[in-house]
């Protein structure tokens, strides 16, 4: 950051108009307009506020955050009755455990597989979570967007969770902005809940996000889910909870951040939709994948809405180790 933003911050966390800015820092409205749109693609926030008094001033948003859960429509160009996409989660970049040699794998997979839609289920970073300086947070932002891997034909759709909050809860920072500004290949979903919009069908990404506005933060109303697929991130293991209306699966870290002998091995999930003449889901196909140096499968798995689950297979000696005891 440049000596004159750094007044500039500093100011404006002093609750200073711009008058007083512009005097202050002996700049124009345009310049000030620049230097205001340059912390903003650093990630800071700020909104008016103007006074009765004709004075200007900023409010940092600290802790809040524009679109805590984005909509995107997504169109199916290849077949419009099915879907295939790597669902991954909880990458921790910045942790001493994060692995971006499994990223690598995951596109290598992707590039084999004929995919190019990769869904993020949120924690890209370890964020502040241990009172990590604002330093530090920028380095594992900085260290995602230059070593996360590039594909021009793959694209990240990215939820960002509760460690990838912290930054904005306490510093003020949206990774999210910095990230999406920085790389063309990532989308963002927001903050704690996304949905994409498939057709006439929808997928439900949700990362639980302590202290903020997100909805539904903790618990989905049960018909707000039927009919959907939803995959969820935070809980580093692999499992699959269904009912005849219902998919919710957890997408396992793919990092080698593991919590427990009960948690999952790092890895992803290959999963494939499949939708009726007027674009409702019908089937969902999910394989789980394992990463110990290079992919292997551990297991598939089909539900139909309306029907049944069945596993179909299945890597026992792999598998094993990717379910949580209940």
């Amino acid at each position: 950051m440049t000596e004159i933003n750094q007044k500039l911050l500093q100011l404006i966390l002093e609750g200073k108009s711009t008058q007083t800015i512009l005097e202050t820092l002996k700049l124009t409205p345009k310049q000030l307009k620049i230097r205001l749109q340059s912390l903003k693609n650093s990630g800071y926030n700020f909104e008016y506020n103007i006074s009765d008094n004709g004075l200007i001033t900023y409010k940092p948003l600290l802790g809040t955050f524009h679109n805590a859960t984005n909509t995107i429509d997504l169109n199916l160009e290849k077949d419009k009755e099915e879907f295939t996409f790597l669902a991954i989660s909880d990458m921790h970049i910045g942790h001493k455990l994060d692995c971006l040699e499994n990223l690598d794998l995951i596109y290598e997979y992707a590039k084999q597989n004929n995919i190019n839609i990769i869904v993020n289920c949120g924690d890209v970073i370890e964020g502040c979570c241990n009172n990590e300086n604002e330093s530090t947070i920028r380095k594992q932002v900085e260290k995602l967007i230059q070593n996360h891997p590039f594909d021009k034909d793959v694209l990240n759709l990215t939820l960002f969770g509760n460690h990838d909050y912290t930054p904005l809860e306490k510093y003020n920072i949206n990774i999210s902005d910095i990230i999406t500004a920085e790389r063309s290949d990532f989308v963002s979903l927001g903050f704690g809940t996304g949905i994409i919009n498939i057709e006439n069908s929808q997928i439900i990404i949700f990362h639980p996000v302590k202290h903020s506005p997100c909805y539904p933060n903790f618990r989905f109303p049960s018909n707000w889910v039927e009919n959907k697929l939803v995959l969820k991130g935070h809980g580093h293991h692999n499992s699959i909870k269904t009912t005849s209306k219902r998919c919710i699966l957890k997408v396992p870290t793919i990092s080698n951040v593991i919590y427990s002998q009960t948690s999952s091995l790092p890895g992803a999930v290959k999963i494939t939709m499949h939708l009726d003449e007027e674009g409702n889901l019908k089937v969902v196909n999910a394989e789980n994948l394992v990463i110990t140096r290079q992919i292997y499968t551990a297991g598939y798995f089909k539900h139909t809405f309306n029907g049944k689950s069945i596993i179909l297979g299945e890597n026992k000696l792999l598998s094993k180790q990717l379910k949580r005891t209940t």
